[in-house]
C-alpha cells in the first residue's frame, strides 16, 4: 500500500492511496544427492611404492547436477603421481581439485589418484565432492579411507 499525502488542501482525498499485490518467486534450483566413495589399492603398501585412490562420484538425482567439482585435500606424507578422471580434468599437487562436468541422474564419474607415500605410519585421504545444486543429502558428499604405510 502506498499513500500519497500534502501540506497542501486536496479537495479529492479517496485516490490519494493505492494497494497492488505483487508474487515474488523464487528460482527454481534442482535436486541433485551426490554421493563420493574412496578406495586404496593396495592396503597396506610400502613406502616410496604407488599407492592408487579410486574415487567415485555418484549422481543419485532426482536432477542433473551441473558444474560436479571435486576435491582431494591428500594426506602429508605423499607426493601426487597422477590424477586421472573419465571425465573433465584435474589440478593440483598437495590438493588435487577435479572439474568434472556435468552429472546426469544416475550416472557417475570415476577418478584415479596415484600418489607415493614417503614414510611408513598410518595415512587417511578424505575427498569431497559438491555441485551448485542443492543436495538433500550432504552427509554423504565426502568420504575418506585410511592406508597403512610400511
Amino acid at each position: 500500500t502506498a499513500t500519497v499525502t500534502s501540506a497542501s488542501s486536496d479537495p479529492e482525498t479517496a485516490n490519494n492511496t493505492v494497494t497492488t499485490t505483487a508474487t515474488v518467486v523464487p528460482p527454481v534450483v534442482g535436486l541433485a544427492d551426490l554421493t563420493v566413495t574412496v578406495e586404496d589399492a593396495p592396503d597396506p603398501v610400502s613406502a616410496g611404492s604407488s599407492l592408487v585412490y579410486t574415487i567415485v562420484v555418484t549422481n543419485d538425482g532426482p536432477n542433473r547436477a551441473t558444474g560436479v567439482t571435486l576435491i582431494d585435500r591428500l594426506p602429508a606424507g605423499v607426493t601426487l603421481v597422477s590424477a586421472v578422471p573419465t571425465t573433465g580434468n584435474c589440478l593440483g599437487t598437495s590438493t588435487v581439485t577435479c572439474a568434472l562436468g556435468p552429472l546426469e541422474n544416475g550416472a557417475s564419474v570415476a577418478v584415479v589418484i596415484t600418489v607415493i607415500p614417503d614414510t611408513p605410519g598410518t595415512i587417511t585421504n578424505t575427498v569431497e565432492g559438491f555441485a551448485p545444486e542443492t543436495d538433500p543429502v550432504p552427509a554423504n558428499n565426502s568420504a575418506a579411507v585410511t592406508t597403512t604405510v610400511l
